[in-house]
Formats: structure tokens, C-alpha cells, sequence
């Protein structure tokens, strides 16, 4: 990065990191098409999915499912409150389970994303804070905006960037963070309403390829441009 004629960070977190040695960096969000990832007709709405409980779900990957621990115990306060919900998980290991909480998995799918995104009503981002989260770039949370699906996250990496707690998400720091922010998203049609529009949004407006991509393009072009450093650009 010393050497690079420009450093391209997806968070401000991994910027500032870079800035230790070069002062020529942007922060370029990772991203999706708003063209692509669009939402259910009536998400908007603050509408649940239709026929059946409300679901409460997460995809990711195999090697971050185990975060979904962090929620566990609002899950499992809120089915003692006798709430009516499903628990779906979309690319966790095939034997991933939480111990007090029935969930249902299936594997994850490039070709099926867009979709297992969009029928979730709840979304969760749970997150540790070790150092190795904080580098990441909030991405799962964009993914939830782009289809407008309200969600809880955990205020960690790249999420801090854009996650408005209240605006756009709800950020939640404590286990009664999770149980409180998971009640009122299945009580309340007008914040799921709130969320899922000023989500939708930030991701039409700031959050998509169709305006990152162009930038980054400039970007590279000034780098080049400017040289003095082996005409070398680092992402």
C-alpha cells in the first residue's frame, strides 16, 4: 500500500489502517445493482411475507454462521413469550444449529441469493467485535437494504459507516438489544416500514454499483493519470 498510487478501502475502518501508510486513499463500499437486488412488491410497505409465521433470517457463510449465537437468546425469550416466527439460515454448515432454537437451513446458492434475501422479513447481523470483524465491510447489511428488508446488526466494521440506528436499521449492542429490536419489528408495521424505505433509499441513492462503479472507474483513471509511484494501483 506504501508504493500504491491510490488504496481503494471498503470501510473506514480498513481506511484509516491504510492512511498509516499512504495518504491517497478512498473508501469504496462493497456493493450490488439496485437494478438487480430489488425488493418484494409490497416490502416497501412494511408488508411481512405471506403464508406462514414471519421469518427471521440470516445467509452468509459457513465460517461466520456461529455469530448467530449472539442472538440466540432473544430468539429463545421471545418463543417463551409465545411469538409465532420461523428461523431461517441460508449457507451455514448443514448440521449448524442453535441449541435452545429450532432453525431451518439450506445451502447457499449464487443463483438463489437475490431470492433467499427477499424472503426474509427480519434480517440479523450479528457480528463479534475482534479485530478481524471490524474489517468487514457491512456488506450483508447493504444486501438486506438493496431488498429492503428491515434488520438488527450488531455495530461492528464496515455497518458504522451507513447503519443509522432507528433510520435505516436497528443496531444492537446486548442481548437485550436483540430480544427489544426483534419484538418491535414483529409487532410494528410502520418501523418495518421506516426501515425498509429509508434502506432502500441509501442503496438507490449511495450503496449500488450504478454509482460506486463509475467512481471507482475515475478513480483508477486519476491514479494512472498521476503516476509518481510505478503506476501502480492497489484495491
Amino acid at each position: 500500500m506504501r508504493s500504491a498510487a491510490c488504496v481503494i478501502a471498503g470501510s473506514e475502518y480498513l481506511a484509516g489502517r491504510a492512511r498509516e501508510v499512504n495518504s491517497n486513499v478512498e473508501v469504496v463500499p462493497t456493493v450490488v445493482s439496485s437494478k438487480t437486488w430489488t425488493p418484494w412488491p409490497r416490502r416497501l410497505e412494511g408488508e411481512l411475507r405471506g403464508g406462514g409465521p414471519p421469518r427471521i433470517g440470516w445467509v452468509g457463510t459457513h465460517t461466520t454462521a456461529h455469530q448467530l449465537k449472539l442472538v440466540e437468546p432473544a430468539l429463545r425469550q421471545l418463543r417463551a413469550e409465545g411469538r409465532d416466527f420461523e428461523v431461517h439460515v441460508v449457507g451455514a454448515a448443514s448440521d449448524f444449529e442453535l441449541r435452545t432454537v429450532e432453525v431451518q437451513t439450506r445451502p447457499w446458492r449464487l443463483d438463489d441469493e437475490i431470492q433467499e434475501f427477499r424472503r426474509i422479513d427480519i434480517g440479523l447481523a450479528p457480528m463479534h467485535a475482534e479485530p478481524v470483524y471490524q474489517g468487514k465491510c457491512g456488506f450483508k447489511q447493504l444486501q438486506y437494504m438493496a431488498v429492503g428488508v428491515p434488520f438488527v446488526s450488531s455495530w461492528v466494521g464496515g455497518a458504522r459507516d451507513f447503519v443509522v440506528d432507528g433510520e435505516n436499521g436497528l443496531v444492537a449492542h446486548t442481548a437485550e438489544d436483540w430480544y427489544r429490536h426483534l419484538n418491535a419489528l414483529l409487532k410494528s408495521h410502520e418501523l418495518r416500514t421506516t426501515l425498509s424505505q429509508n434502506g432502500r433509499r441509501l442503496v438507490e441513492t449511495q450503496y449500488c454499483i450504478e454509482v460506486q462503479g463509475p467512481r471507482v472507474a475515475q478513480l483508477v483513471e486519476e491514479a494512472l493519470s498521476r503516476g509518481g509511484r510505478g503506476d501502480r494501483v492497489r484495491a
